[in-house]
């Protein structure tokens, strides 16, 4: 690991950084959708489900992959609520609903109309589900998506069928609006003890390891909820990360904290996910359900879960900020490019996918090729996206402050 250099102290802590770039939280970010890319790419050799899967599966990658998603989501969320404190130091309430507005309700709803139906029609044709041409497919997406919605369009935070990754923006969007509130409290005197408490005893080692037990107390609770996938489970699972990278951006000390213990926190995830796997957590996640009873058994599992979780999240955040060339701002072209790059890795994996897959040639060969032409293809057509005035602006393209 490199030298390190000094994290910048929270303008609520200390002296206001106007508009500055808190610059390793903008890498962090391009890290996260790169990670999300690599998920994704190699979910058809790993042993989970997903839309579109090879014959040959590896048991050693389905490890590493159950490694990354016991946390890996967790920080991308983790990563937005630091961002959306950095956004609110210097927006008004309004401006910074537009903006979250602009930038996550309007690329989703291009992407699931545009890209939602090439998923689904790669996924159903693969699996033998479909049979006739894509122009035919469209509107059955589009039907099926509207009797989605009219059976779920209740209490729920995505009411709309197969949006595939694209969830993520919808959940985004909901916390944010969600933080507003949050940060007016924070804003107040009662808010500011309550940050001034959080960092009290930043001092200790493993203060802020400590800080996720009572976070890890209410994920028992959340987990008992009943729920499918992305319904309101893990909208609460996430929402706890959000908020909490909300919080520790409003504190200097638990940021100088989560810097200093880096190591703390990896072995204590490392310790967490071996204690986990030892125990039989592997079989017990495979066999639960959502209509599955809620035992002593689950609750300590997701307990477990939340901790180790919350430990390798610190640790990605401490790395970040120790690391010397994300002191450095992110290029402008590689940060515009970045919601163009999430909004069409999937498709592009999927698609390529498609076509290599059925070749059979073994994954010592389908892997890299899907992974590496996947990548350069989506690459290519982000970059083209942030050149398009009209295309750049309808897909989330984050332009300069000037």
């Amino acid at each position: 690991m490199a030298s390190v250099h000094r994290a910048e102290p929270s303008a609520r802590e200390g002296e206001d950084a106007g508009r500055a770039r808190i610059t390793w939280v903008d890498w962090l970010r391009v890290l996260a959708v790169v990670g999300v890319f690599l998920f994704h790419a190699v979910h058809p050799w790993d042993e989970f489900d997903w839309h579109i899967k090879a014959e040959e599966q590896s048991g050693g990658l389905t490890v590493v992959q159950a490694f990354f998603a016991t946390w890996g989501i967790a920080f991308f969320f983790l990563i937005a609520g630091a961002g959306t404190y950095l956004a609110m130091r210097w927006r008004s309430t309004g401006a910074f609903a537009r903006e979250r507005a602009m930038r996550l309700l309007v690329p989703f709803a291009v992407a699931w109309t545009v890209l939602g139906p090439v998923q689904s029609y790669l996924e159903e044709t693969f699996n033998d589900r479909y049979d006739g041409s894509f122009l035919a497919f469209v509107p059955t997406f589009y039907s099926g998506a509207w009797h989605e919605f009219r059976e779920l369009g209740g209490p729920v935070p995505i009411p709309i069928d197969k949006t595939y990754h694209l969830w993520f923006l919808i959940f985004l969007f909901e916390f944010a609006m969600l933080a507003i509130p949050v940060a007016a409290w924070l804003r107040g005197e009662g808010g500011r003890r309550f940050i001034r408490s959080l960092g009290a005893d930043a001092n200790r080692r493993g203060w802020v390891l400590l800080l996720g037990v009572p976070l890890a107390v209410l994920n028992i609770g959340i987990h008992g909820a009943p729920g499918d996938a992305h319904e309101w489970v893990e909208f609460g699972y996430y929402l706890t990360f959000f908020l909490a990278g909300y919080l520790v951006m409003s504190s200097g000390r638990l940021l100088q904290a989560i810097r200093r213990d880096v190591w703390l926190s990896m072995v204590f995830g490392a310790a967490g996910f071996a204690v986990l796997a030892i125990t039989g957590a592997p079989d017990f996640f495979d066999r639960y359900g959502a209509d599955a009873p809620y035992t002593p058994q689950a609750a300590w599992y997701f307990f477990g879960l939340y901790l180790q979780a919350w430990a390798w999240t610190m640790a990605a955040l401490g790395v970040g900020m120790r690391l010397r060339p994300f002191g450095a701002p992110v290029p402008r072209t590689l940060g515009a490019a970045t919601m163009p790059f999430f909004l069409l890795h999937q498709p592009v994996i999927l698609a390529v996918a498609f076509l290599v897959i059925p070749l059979a040639l073994g994954p010592g060969f389908e892997l890299p090729t899907v992974v590496v032409a996947s990548f350069v293809i989506t690459v290519v057509l982000a970059l083209a996206a942030t050149e398009l005035p009209g295309l750049s602006n309808a897909l989330g393209v984050k332009r300069p402050v000037r």
